[in-house]
């Protein structure tokens, strides 16, 4: 084999190797910067009445559902109101695929399942004679098959 060919396969071998590990960190590091971008965008159009309040705000990047098979953006909002579910669910319609969920939550029930998945937790301490509710969104990232959390 001449130098010349056996530079080339070198070369070839070296530029594939770095091909994969930079593909998973520029996916990485893009739906990070997707999610923040995600995050204020909600939070800057979610509907407050008079009677509300947002307590804590989280958010993730990966498989929400368990499923490997991609990687969501996930937002929730921890609210606390005198609203009903149901009078809840009325405002906080499904729009576009935009809003994914409201759920109770209670000292018992600290965090929704995709919470869980993705290891999120709220810093603001439940109280018993509350009523707290998180509010879901959820988005495909834009690197939703090459960011390794989704698999």
């Amino acid at each position: 084999m001449k130098k010349k060919d056996f530079l080339f396969v070198i070369c070839l071998l070296l530029v594939l190797v770095l091909i994969f590990p930079l593909r998973w960190t520029v996916a990485f590091w893009g739906n990070n910067a997707a999610l923040k971008r995600y995050e204020k965008e909600v939070t800057g159009r979610f509907v407050l009445t008079e009677d509300m309040a947002i307590l804590d705000v989280v958010s993730g990047c990966g498989n929400t559902a368990g499923t490997s098979n991609g990687v969501e953006l996930y937002v929730g909002i921890l609210i606390r109101t005198s609203l009903s579910e149901d009078s809840l669910k009325e405002l906080y319609t499904v729009e576009e695929g935009v809003y994914a969920g409201l759920e109770e939550i209670t000292n018992d029930k600290a965090q929704t399942r995709v919470m869980y998945n993705l290891d999120l937790s709220f810093s603001y301490q439940i109280e018993e004679d509350e009523n707290y509710y998180v509010v879901e969104f959820f988005r495909s990232a834009p690197f939703y098959q090459s960011d390794l959390r989704g698999h």
